[in-house]
């Protein structure tokens, strides 16, 4: 079941990394790097490396993230038109399917995946 987690994970790294590339929009590549750095963050965790995880999340998820973010907004980029406003159903359906199995494999991980006990 790990090895299975671990491959999705992985899976998600690599196309969230991949869209940060090719995104034509640059709000949507930092989201991207998010979504990224996230994953990268969840398999620290599936590995016993707690302090990698929570670097992971609050530094680079976090910190750095927020101000690309504030960058990019600042930049004011309005070259490419204006961003679409997702009308689409299945893009709704996808998007929730996508937040949940992210909100599940957490907890997956903080469930099973964490081991909390100090080892000399």
């Amino acid at each position: 079941m790990v090895e299975t987690i671990y491959i999705f994970l992985f899976a998600l790294t690599v196309v969230a990394a991949l869209m940060v590339v090719f995104s034509r929009h640059a709000v949507f590549s930092a989201l991207y790097l998010v979504t990224t750095m996230v994953a990268i963050s969840i398999i620290y965790l599936l590995i016993n490396a707690q302090l990698a995880f929570v670097l992971q999340l609050m530094v680079y998820a976090g910190a750095i993230m927020v101000l690309f973010v504030f960058v990019i907004m600042l930049l004011n980029l309005r070259d490419q038109g204006e961003m679409p406003i997702v009308t689409q159903p299945y893009r709704r359906f996808g998007a929730v399917l996508f937040i949940m199995l992210l909100v599940q494999g957490v907890i997956f991980a903080l469930k099973f995946g964490v081991d909390m006990e100090i080892r000399p």
